[in-house]
């Protein structure tokens, strides 16, 4: 019942799914012996994790920790042939698959990853290093993330054996802390994890013999009842694309759109054409008006890629701030909740100072959907 697990479901994105395949690769390692099939399997699975998340290139180093880690809690020598075995296969599947259809998804991927990485230099605020672990308190329960970081008293009692979960976790903040984006979502994979890690806490601080079993009790109920009620509030959540779409066509049959999200809205569309991305500049928006271009929808997106500093969650750019401050809107759609709309905001966070004053300072309309008549600007 974590409340992230119920929302990547519901999103039905490939957040899910790679989620999974994670899980999957980590259990066949783990419970593998030698250089066999599980071995094979691990690796390949794995692999299917980067084409499902390209962020995932660096998922061997997961393992080569879990192998380290396996090898000083049973006190035996760490069994490089695996290990060598192992990327060889998972490296082998990446580039042979993405070598398919002339290398297109290669090409793409690693082009993207280096874009990514030369964007990372100018998101050095120290505030960003806390991205993850303010996720796990905020996204999650403010209970959990004790049991969660509490796993750390682990470490000084030598419990190692339980302290795998909560190492790759910690990896994996450490590791995405410097990329250009401190999306909540790059989280996603490793939430089983998180939540591995949570119940070893538990169980440690609430077994008989400790001092404080009867409180550890207590964080534990209220941890299930604070991450029950947050996944039900998601599954209440929705959107209002659809219904955006459907009373411009209500009203125009014919009519042709200008969005900040035309991807999701042309679903809605008989004709995907009939709608374009919003222009940046306002002698653009103007032109696509003088085409016909009616109407303009501006929901949260706009807050992405529309802003006049070009970082997420700042003021708009200048003509689109006075068409929603000034302009009568022909509808507004109630679109993402509290919920939702906190989601939304943290999993593009690439600036949290940016992000936490956008979520602090905001009023319940920065979530809404409104739909603008052109012709009456």
């Amino acid at each position: 019942i974590l409340p992230s697990h119920v929302f990547y479901s519901r999103l039905g994105m490939q957040e899910a799914l790679s989620t999974f395949l994670f899980l999957c690769a980590f259990y066949l390692y783990v419970f593998s012996r030698g250089t066999g099939l599980r071995l094979f399997a691990s690796a390949l699975v794995l692999s299917f994790v980067f084409f499902t998340n390209y962020r995932m290139i660096i998922a061997p180093v997961y393992v080569i920790l879990a192998e380290i880690w396996l090898s000083l809690e049973q006190r035996r020598p760490i069994d490089l042939r695996r290990l060598v075995w192992f990327v060889l296969v998972f490296y082998g599947a990446v580039f042979c698959i993405g070598g398919i259809n002339g290398g297109q998804n290669t090409y793409v991927t690693f082009a993207w990853m280096f874009h990514q990485a030369d964007q990372a230099s100018g998101q050095r605020h120290w505030l960003n290093f806390f991205s993850f672990p303010y996720y796990v308190f905020a996204l999650e329960n403010f209970f959990f993330g004790l049991m969660f970081f509490s796993s750390f008293y682990l470490t000084l009692r030598k419990k190692w054996e339980k302290l795998l979960p909560w190492m790759v976790v910690i990896a994996q903040m450490a590791l995405f802390s410097f990329a250009a984006e401190k999306g909540a979502r790059y989280m996603c994979v490793v939430l089983p994890f998180m939540a591995m890690a949570a119940a070893h806490s538990a169980s440690f601080f609430s077994a008989p013999e400790q001092r404080f079993k009867k409180a550890a009790v207590v964080v534990v109920a209220l941890s299930l009842l604070g991450l029950a009620g947050k996944s039900v509030e998601l599954t209440r959540s929705g959107t209002d694309y659809g219904e955006a779409v459907r009373y411009i066509l209500s009203m125009d049959p014919q009519a042709r759109i200008i969005s900040t999200q035309p991807l999701v809205e042309a679903l809605y569309l008989p004709n995907e054409r009939a709608i374009v991305e919003c222009p940046k500049e306002l002698s653009s928006l103007l032109a696509l008006s003088d085409q016909g271009y009616r109407y303009l929808i501006l929901d949260p997106q706009a807050y992405i890629s529309w802003t006049s500093s070009g970082q997420r969650f700042t003021p708009l750019l200048g003509f689109l701030a006075l068409i929603r401050e000034n302009v009568l809107p022909l509808r507004i759609f109630p679109h993402l909740n509290e919920a939702f709309l906190t989601r939304f905001v943290l999993d593009h966070n690439e600036n949290l100072r940016n992000s936490l004053r956008f979520l602090n300072g905001r009023d319940p309309s920065l979530g809404e959907i409104r739909i603008y008549d052109l012709t009456k600007i």
